[in-house]
């Protein structure tokens, strides 16, 4: 009767546990805001002068070739590399 009557209580005091650590854990945000931030470098886009540009006129050829092979078969549609 006892272990009966200790074990109702028990489960019950795990499941309101469960339930606090639930609640308290999914609050990440305040104010509508995420408190996990990560902060980046970042560059202003300018305009380089027409001085500064260079131009090497050339033909670029391959060090290794390499076979592909595809998981999918079938016809290819497109090749976005001009010759």
């Amino acid at each position: 009767m006892l272990s009966n009557y200790l074990l109702k209580n028990v489960s019950k005091v795990a499941i309101l546990l469960v339930a606090l650590i639930a609640i308290t854990s999914c609050n990440k945000f305040e104010n509508g805001k995420s408190t996990n931030l990560k902060l980046v470098k970042t560059a202003h886009v300018k305009e380089i002068p027409v001085i500064m540009q260079k131009q090497f006129p050339g033909v670029i050829e391959e060090n290794e070739e390499v076979n592909l092979a595809f998981r999918v078969a079938g016809p290819i549609k497109t090749i976005h590399v001009k010759e």
